[in-house]
């Protein structure tokens, strides 16, 4: 009879212990604005940010489109900022990326910025593994423009 008791008590410990820290994640101003429905905008980004913010979020929709399946299996996700610009919006960018805790594979995202000409845009490479092994089982590189458009470098630089 004791046994059934202790798995009880745990459980509650573990929900009290999780909503404490969710709480203390909404407290310390985090900004998982919206959990349903898509993502808003912090209000804690600039204005070049905010415009990354929503234009992952758009590509990630046709990421998301496109590679349905192996999207199934991502039960991490692990953020690597290889951008100055990116690193100061860090603490308020949501990966705009649904994890599934029955899955194990690791979603790696890199990102890395670049500037030309007055056009800001942001390299994103998606790689899933399979933790277990290591080995690379998806990959995506992906191009968000955050200031311009890919229509106005061209432009720019005559490779239209």
């Amino acid at each position: 009879m004791k046994r059934p008791f202790r798995k009880v008590i745990e459980r509650t410990l573990q929900l009290v212990i999780l909503s404490i820290g969710l709480w203390a994640v909404v407290l310390a101003g985090s900004d998982f604005n919206s959990l349903i429905g898509g993502l808003e905008p912090s209000p804690h980004l600039d204005e070049l940010g905010n415009s990354f913010q929503v234009a992952w979020q758009s590509d990630m929709e046709i990421v998301e489109s496109e590679n349905s399946d192996i999207l199934l299996t991502v039960g991490e996700v692990k953020v690597v900022n290889r951008s100055n610009l990116v690193k100061t919006w860090e603490p308020y960018l949501v990966a705009p990326v649904e994890v599934f805790p029955d899955q194990n594979n690791l979603l790696e995202i890199v990102i890395m910025t670049w500037e030309d000409r007055g056009v800001i845009a942001a390299n994103i490479e998606y790689s899933i593994y399979d933790p277990k092994t290591g080995e690379l089982l998806w990959e995506k590189i992906r191009t968000v423009y955050i200031k311009g458009s890919e229509d106005a470098f061209e432009k720019l630089t005559g490779n239209h």
